[in-house]
């Protein structure tokens, strides 16, 4: 009562033209700031903080950092299983741009006028034109095997593209209507160099002009004649504004003063994933992945299906916190780029060097864990801690999700993350200190979506859980510069005054449990929701040695039953969906002799496409073991 609402936007209307826009006002709450609105948004719009319905999967990934295209020889390390151990699912190459002049795809008319704005200073420059001209395609060959072989190698193959950054001799000449104009002086759109080193580039507007329709032409061909995924794209200098041709047909066009209509560059760049978006190919959608660095990079947050942030997770890029940028992500995945950077790493003694080494691995795990992103396989390889978390990362991005609000309270020191809803859901405690820390934590259940919920440790240890009348509370120690993992286990409902202890055992390919005991102070009919994970399937339920009837129900095992005064125990058996009835044999059998293999990968009459591919990974493995070991 007594409130306004004051509202900016941006609208051109053509004379006699009609517009309207509609206010639609939500409650949420208010337990954890703007967190709260932003969760709001995850709920009630989910699919717009999700990669784009119908792309391959493994654009959730991590991005490999270029690895897939470093391919190596038999003397060199296995690229394929480096890939496997960084937990690497999309990679992206250069040379499959479009309208950029060098690293096109195909020579044109453009391609033969062009010449080098400046000299590369190297042993062995790579003279692309030069060779396309002659009609030497060696780098078009090695792309086009590798973007032909990403699943045989289980990547995602994308291809880059800056369609806003061409070559600035070719604008000038033949795309001046296109070129950014934005008649204020600090505004840059010439780069001298920028995209290749020996050319300099000229900021354009692809949509709605000549140059746009020859990016599309381009991107269309690439996606009709070659095997690629996807594209990463430069978000390039997305806030410029551009008031020459295109912007009058662009959607959200604004207006200025004595400039007239404007269009912003990454307005032009979202048209561009529209159009990648719209191609199907192996029964995929296209992906799009892109840099999204700094606040400009706002308007290509929700185009992109993952996001690379092209620093290390330490830095903020521009003075910005890559928080921003992963609250409009949501659940899409985002990986930092570079990898560990120790500021004079020169003057470091080793002992120095190595504290410091320590403390940023360590950094890096928390604070990826508190962001839900992944770390490329700069950060990972040669790292063994870090190499064991990725799974765990990967199964919280993928099988649960990131959520704005943490949903619990607990030690001001430490990071709060959630990932999920209901049983499966995960809480990250972060403590990025030097102490250890004791903290209570109160679960906030109605985030979690209701129900009292019980806890275990993530990695199996047993956990106490009090339940109250709209929460759990736990106490918990957190060790210094280390994560803290708890994962939902049950959520019941009528759970006020109960006590419970949880743990679980899940090895791999085999039999597991999740074991829970609770205490009741009477006796009471319960409904259970029990955590199901996406790799097993329900073996059965007892409840204090007696079998109870439990059903399947959205992911989750559903059961009721009558909870005893005094001592309660619930024993969950959960079996693998792919049994390993032989993982004895397999340990104890001698796969080298004499330091020659003992084993052959036999395939049957026919075999499919993902049991070569399958063949492909396994002899990745033993090669890289073979030489390696």
């Amino acid at each position: 009562r007594g409130n306004t609402l004051s509202y900016t936007t941006r609208m051109v209307l053509d004379p006699g033209g009609r517009d309207s826009i509609t206010f639609v006002i939500f409650p949420f709450k208010d337990n954890f700031g703007y967190l709260d609105a932003v969760q709001h948004y995850y709920d009630t719009l989910s699919d717009v903080f999700r990669p784009s319905p119908g792309t391959d999967p493994r654009i959730n990934l991590a991005c490999a950092h270029y690895l897939y295209w470093y391919w190596c020889g038999k003397d060199d390390f296995n690229t394929f299983d480096l890939m496997r151990r960084a937990g690497a699912g999309n990679d992206w190459c250069y040379g499959a741009t479009s309208g950029i002049r060098v690293g096109d795809w195909w020579p044109s008319e453009y391609t033969k006028e062009w010449s080098a704005a400046h000299p590369i200073k190297t042993p062995q420059p790579k003279d692309y034109i030069g060779r396309l001209l002659a009609g030497d395609d060696r780098d078009m060959t090695e792309r086009l095997y590798r973007l032909g072989r990403g699943g045989e190698y289980n990547i995602l193959p994308l291809a880059y593209t800056i369609p806003t950054c061409p070559e600035e001799t070719m604008i000038q000449k033949y795309f001046p209507e296109s070129a950014l104009n934005p008649k204020d002086p600090n505004v840059i759109v010439r780069y001298e160099p920028w995209v290749y080193r020996n050319q300099n580039s000229r900021v354009v507007y692809p949509y709605g002009n000549s140059f746009g329709d020859k990016t599309k032409k381009d991107l269309e061909r690439i996606m009709d004649e070659w095997d690629v995924a996807g594209f990463t794209l430069d978000c390039g200098v997305p806030v410029d504004p551009h008031f020459g041709k295109g912007a009058e047909v662009s959607p959200g066009k604004a207006w200025e003063t004595g400039k007239g209509v404007y269009s912003n560059l990454g307005v032009g760049l979202v048209q561009v994933t529209d159009l990648i978006h719209s191609r199907v190919k192996n029964g995929h959608r296209l992906s799009t992945l892109i840099n999204l660095d700094g606040a400009q990079g706002y308007y290509l947050w929700h185009a992109a299906d993952a996001g690379i942030y092209e620093q290390a997770p330490q830095v903020h890029l521009y003075g910005f916190d890559p928080i921003h940028l992963k609250l409009m992500l949501g659940k899409k995945a985002l990986t930092w780029w570079y990898g560990y950077n120790i500021p004079g790493v020169e003057s470091l003694s080793k002992d120095q060097l190595d504290t410091s080494c320590r403390a940023l691995v360590d950094y890096t795990l928390l604070y990826s864990l508190k962001m839900g992103a992944y770390p490329n396989p700069c950060f990972v390889l040669g790292v063994p801690k870090m190499i064991s978390y990725m799974p765990v990362i990967r199964d919280l991005v993928i099988n649960q999700g990131w959520e704005a609000a943490p949903g619990f309270t607990a030690d001001a020191n430490l990071w709060h993350t959630r990932y999920g809803k209901g049983p499966g859901a995960c809480l990250v405690l972060g403590n990025a200190t030097l102490q250890d820390i004791v903290t209570d934590i109160t679960v906030l259940n109605s985030y979690l979506g209701g129900g009292g919920n019980i806890f275990a440790e993530y990695f199996g240890e047993k956990v106490f859980s009090s339940l109250k009348p709209d929460s759990t509370v736990i106490r918990q120690k957190v060790a210094a510069r280390n994560p803290v993992l708890l994962r939902s286990v049950c959520a019941i409902d009528r759970a006020n005054g109960l006590n419970a202890a949880a743990s679980l055992s899940m090895p791999i390919g085999r039999p597991g449990e999740v074991r829970i005991s609770i205490d009741s102070p009477d006796a009471r009919s319960i409904n259970a929701s029990l955590w199901l994970p996406e790799d097993r399937i329900l073996g059965g339920l007892t409840a204090n040695g007696k079998d109870t009837a439990s059903s399947v129900k959205d992911g989750r095992v559903e059961a009721r039953m009558v909870l005893l005064k005094g001592k309660n125990e619930l024993v969950l058996t959960l079996n693998p969906k792919i049994e390993i009835q032989d993982k004895a044999r397999v340990l104890d059998f001698s796969f080298f002799e004499s330091d020659q293999p003992n084993a052959r990968i036999l395939l049957g009459q026919n075999p499919s496409k993902d049991e070569r591919d399958c063949a492909v990974w396994l002899n990745n493995y033993f090669d890289t073991y073979f030489r390696y070991a």
